[in-house]
C-alpha cells in the first residue's frame, strides 16, 4: 500500500513534502526554491523609447530578484538587451513583450521613458491595466502632470533621469 503524502508547515523558505512518517521526500529543492521565489519576485515594466534607454533602466535592476518585462512593438534591439542582462544576472529575469497592455497587466510597476510626443499614446494603451499601480515617468525635459491626467488611477512619480536605484521610488526597503 503507498504512503499517503501530506504537507508539513513552512518550515523556513519551504512547504516540504513529507511523508506519513514525517521524513522528507526526496525531491528537487532548487525547484521548491523556484516556486517560492515566483510569488516574491515584483515584475517590473519598462517602456522604453529606445533600447539603449531600456538597457539603462534595466541595468539599475542587476542585482534585485525581479522580474523584468522590456515592452517594445518592435523587438529588434530588445531581445540583444535581454539577452545580455540574462548574462549578467542570474537574480534578474528578463523577458521582451511586444504587447504593452499585457505587458503591464503582468507588472507591479511601471517604469516608462518615452518621448513626450509618444506619452498619450501609450497611457491610452495601458490605462485599463495601470490602474493602482505605480508608474514611474522619466521626463528628461521639465516634469509636467499630463501623464497623471492619463492615468488617472495610476500613481505617477515624475523623475528627471534614471536613478541609480528604483528602490526607494518602488517604496522598497
Amino acid at each position: 500500500m503507498p504512503k499517503r503524502v501530506k504537507k508539513v508547515v513552512d518550515s523556513g523558505q519551504y512547504n516540504l513534502l513529507t511523508s506519513g512518517n514525517g521524513q522528507v521526500l526526496p525531491g528537487d529543492v532548487n525547484s521548491l526554491d523556484e516556486k517560492f521565489n515566483m510569488a516574491a519576485r515584483k515584475t517590473i515594466a519598462v517602456i522604453a523609447s529606445s533600447p539603449s534607454r531600456a538597457s539603462a533602466i534595466a541595468g539599475t535592476f542587476l542585482h534585485e530578484r525581479c522580474n523584468l518585462l522590456l515592452l517594445a512593438p518592435e523587438k529588434e534591439g530588445y531581445d540583444a538587451v535581454a539577452t545580455e542582462l540574462k548574462k549578467k544576472s542570474r537574480l534578474c529575469r528578463t523577458e521582451v513583450h511586444r504587447c504593452m497592455k499585457d505587458g503591464c497587466w503582468e507588472a507591479d510597476a511601471i517604469i516608462m521613458d518615452v518621448a513626450g510626443s509618444e506619452e498619450a499614446e501609450v497611457a491610452s494603451l495601458i490605462r485599463e491595466v495601470a490602474t493602482q499601480k505605480v508608474v514611474i515617468h522619466i521626463s528628461r525635459d521639465c516634469p509636467d502632470k499630463k501623464l497623471q491626467e492619463l492615468l488617472p488611477y495610476s500613481r505617477v512619480t515624475d523623475l528627471p533621469d534614471i536613478p541609480p536605484s528604483f528602490r526607494e521610488v518602488l517604496g522598497e526597503d
